[in-house]
């Protein structure tokens, strides 16, 4: 029933997303904020919840209450079997009381801190160079490490001691299915444009090398910095290429570069764009000029 209520939810979640999707360009805040009511009407309902039969015998020492609990878990039972089943409660939270151990005691403190190590990390393991940092660390410990969005090659043959998971395909596949669909569009002349990290700069190679394995000539490849300022060089650079396409492999800063080829002329029908802009609200960037 756990798993069933998990699986709806997720379903429901998709529903009203397809409900929303076409209200307009803040469709995706609906999308965010909708999630509250049933959290709301969740929290309202916990209030009718009662207080368990543990708690009620242990913390609250009110057996009365505890007994009517028990008896309307279990209305078959005898009131014997009650009896038994509230001393047998008491006697468990006393045994667990004189063995019990503090939240942050030397026996919790390292098995609570990976937790919230891993919880930590995971939020942040969108990045293959953020998780290349701190694999080797976490790995050591004997900790499983798990990414739903890493997709660079080098972390196909990382030596992780088996501890190291992922769900996104490596740049290997993304390059070679980009570089498929240049040619199949006629491109023959590409200028590649990637930023300075092992995402950017191992997509790049895997683009490249399907572009010439597919016939076509890669004129040049410049890895940018991401946190520049300002990206006139590199967008002139291209211009000048006389390429006939150019691949875009960036993050966020991607609407800088795009602005930056839109003022200086370049048609943006030429330019192919990678997953690391998924996501990222590109086009309200570009549109308001970030």
């Amino acid at each position: 029933m756990f798993q069933f209520n998990i699986v709806f939810g997720i379903l429901v979640a998709f529903l009203s997303n397809y409900l929303l999707g076409g209200i307009g360009e803040h469709a995706w805040r609906w999308m965010l904020g909708v999630a509250a009511i049933p959290a709301l009407i969740y929290t309202l309902m916990c209030f009718t919840l009662p207080e368990s039969p543990r708690w009620l015998l242990t913390r609250k020492n009110d057996r009365d209450a505890g007994m009517a609990v028990l008896r309307q878990i279990q209305p078959q039972a005898s009131e014997s079997q009650i009896e038994a089943e509230a001393a047998q409660i008491v006697s468990a939270a006393q045994n667990d009381e004189s063995t019990s151990h503090g939240f942050w005691s030397a026996r919790h403190r390292i098995p609570i801190l990976l937790a919230f190590l891993i919880a930590f990390f995971t939020r942040f393991m969108q990045s293959s160079s953020v998780s290349l940092s701190v694999v080797d660390t976490i790995v050591t410990a004997g900790v499983v490490m798990f990414s739903p969005a890493n997709t660079s090659k080098k972390l196909s043959t990382y030596d992780d001691k088996g501890l190291y998971f992922r769900d996104a395909p490596s740049d290997i596949l993304q390059g070679q299915v980009l570089a498929d669909t240049m040619i199949e569009d006629g491109k023959s002349n590409v200028y590649i444009l990637a930023l300075n990290d092992d995402y950017g700069t191992g997509l790049a190679e895997d683009l490249k090398a399907g572009l010439e394995g597919g016939g076509a000539t890669v004129i040049d490849t410049k890895i940018y910095d991401p946190k520049a300022a300002d990206y006139s060089a590199e967008v002139s650079a291209a211009k000048d290429s006389g390429a006939d396409a150019i691949a875009l492999i960036g993050f966020d800063e991607s609407s800088k570069i795009l602005a930056k080829m839109a003022e200086q002329g370049i048609k943006l029908s030429i330019v192919y764009g990678v997953d690391g802009n998924m996501g990222n609200a590109l086009a309200e960037n570009f549109e308001a000029g970030k």
